[in-house]
């Protein structure tokens, strides 16, 4: 007979993120410094899985999680960078319109006598 009390609790796998903020660390730090643009949410959690050593798909159930995640990074990073120049007290040049074409002064000639 089996003391449930006296088992201890199933340990996580090694690598695995234990909660929510373990696996927003490691999220945020992967994407650090990276292209947003060009990486798929499925790549990312392939390349998550490699990088906490889980075996491929070990973070498909938290799919919806990586993903709201993902997206509060790169929020965060674009407003970031929107609001870098500004911090800095660098503003951008004022829109001007390119100038107008001038025009090429014409001489008339007029013929004496004509007119």
């Amino acid at each position: 007979v089996v003391d449930l009390e006296d088992t201890p609790p199933p340990s996580p796998r090694a690598g695995a993120p234990s909660g929510e903020q373990d696996l927003k660390a490691s999220l945020e730090a992967h994407l650090a410094g990276r292209d947003l643009s060009s990486l798929s949410l499925k790549g990312l959690r392939r390349e998550l899985e490699q990088r906490m050593a889980l075996g491929e798909g070990g973070l498909d159930g938290r799919k919806d999680e990586i993903k709201s995640m993902a997206q509060a990074f790169a929020q965060a990073q674009a407003a970031a960078a929107a609001a870098a120049p500004a911090a800095a007290g660098v503003h951008s040049p004022p829109k001007t319109e390119a100038p107008a074409a001038k025009r090429r002064k014409t001489s008339v000639l007029i013929a004496p006598g004509a007119g």
